[in-house]
């Protein structure tokens, strides 16, 4: 009865949702097109420079899922989805450029517009190496340590017609509720704070793109790392969750400020599209819960698909066997599965692509929003009585 409720809830959400953006659409500016693409990020978006940079330097080059070489999943990326929903597909490809902590050096064919690492942090450093971090990926780009100086600033003239795309971030947090998982009010406000400043690297990192003629950017948030194995395995569910909750938090106010300050300091209106993976992961998990995978397909979303074999473990699988990856979320204990990837990429694109709004219809989406809002409030009320 309580699923049939809420199934209700819902679809009457969903419905005047889709009245709203169907009306809202029709008076919107054309999508953005835009000229290149750009990545910046972490092992759910690398896709093959610390195979790379394990094959220039050893020990061994990084073990990947066969079939899916350079990935940390069973298949292709988000990035690379949503590269060829745009027309970029080459950009995806790993930069396969390195700082190595004094010069930039190519480690394997240059061409792609990909500085992922996987294993990143949003400082200089990562598991990859200690520089293989968000900054050190701008370094990177930039070819120029400039940003690690007491005036951080690029060197290198961005392309205001790129497209920037930065997910970083979960690494940090997986540290952070590592070294404190209590939930006594104190230790829940200290994860908020380290999870704030994660978020500022984020935010600052947008920002000296944007101070280098950078205009477009997607960003995304990140999905419940409550709801990975790694998570359930460790028993740190509700310190994954309460400090995901804080960065997406954080990161949402001071992209906004950071806009919102550019505007006034510049003069220009930047376009910063934020990707909600944080709600997919949550709404993949609702449909595999309440409806079969109906609406995704996905209906393991609490065991890896990938079985480590003789040479891996439970995340790196060069000789693994793979079962039922096509309807599970999770290709290890922490990555999402090449089907998950497949969703991520398709909103990728979807926001990447969305009409941008004319300024006077902002006014009539908040309106819209309220009065789902009351609806909501007056639904939960009859259902509460």
């Amino acid at each position: 009865m309580i699923n049939t409720i809420r199934q209700g809830l819902l679809a009457s959400i969903v419905g005047m949702g889709l009245f709203a953006a169907n009306t809202h659409a029709a008076v919107a500016l054309p999508a953005t097109t835009y000229s290149d693409l750009v990545i910046f990020g972490d092992s759910l978006s690398d896709t093959g420079n610390v195979l790379s940079l394990t094959s220039l330097y050893g020990p061994a080059p990084f073990p990947s899922y066969p079939g899916a070489q350079g990935r940390f999943s069973n298949g292709p990326a988000w990035t690379e989805y949503l590269a060829s929903g745009l027309g970029f597909a080459s950009s995806a490809s790993p930069s396969n450029r390195f700082y190595d902590g004094t010069n930039v050096i190519p480690i394997g064919p240059l061409g792609g517009k990909n500085y992922s690492y996987g294993g990143a942090r949003t400082g200089l450093g990562g598991s990859a190496g200690p520089t293989t971090g968000l900054a050190g990926q701008l370094v990177a780009w930039d070819n120029s340590t400039s940003i690690l100086t007491g005036n951080p600033q690029l060197t290198r003239a961005a392309d205001p017609n790129a497209l920037y795309v930065i997910m970083a971030g979960a690494n940090d947090l997986r540290d952070i509720r590592s070294a404190n998982s209590a939930l006594d009010a104190a230790s829940v406000q200290a994860r908020a704070a380290e999870a704030t400043q994660i978020a500022q690297n984020v935010a600052g990192a947008l920002g000296l793109l944007a101070n280098a003629g950078a205009r477009h950017f997607l960003l995304s948030n990140l999905p419940d790392l409550g709801l990975t194995p790694e998570a359930t395995t460790l028993n740190r569910v509700a310190a994954s969750s309460d400090v995901t909750v804080s960065f997406n938090s954080a990161l949402s106010s001071l992209v906004g400020s950071f806009e919102a300050g550019f505007n006034q300091d510049h003069g220009v209106d930047l376009d910063i599209r934020t990707m909600d993976f944080y709600g997919l992961f949550n709404e993949v998990f609702d449909d595999a819960a309440n409806q079969g995978g109906a609406a995704f397909g996905i209906t393991n979303v609490t065991s890896a698909c990938l079985s480590p074999g003789f040479l891996s473990n439970q995340y790196f699988f060069f000789d693994a066997t793979a079962s039922g990856c096509n309807t599970a979320a999770f290709s290890d204990e922490l990555h999402p599965s090449a089907r998950a990837h497949e969703l991520l990429g398709a909103l990728a694109v979807q926001t990447a692509t969305a009409p941008i709004p004319e300024p006077a219809e902002y006014a009539m989406l908040l309106a819209g929003l309220l009065v789902i809002g009351a609806a909501v409030r007056r639904r939960a009320g009859a259902i509460a009585g």
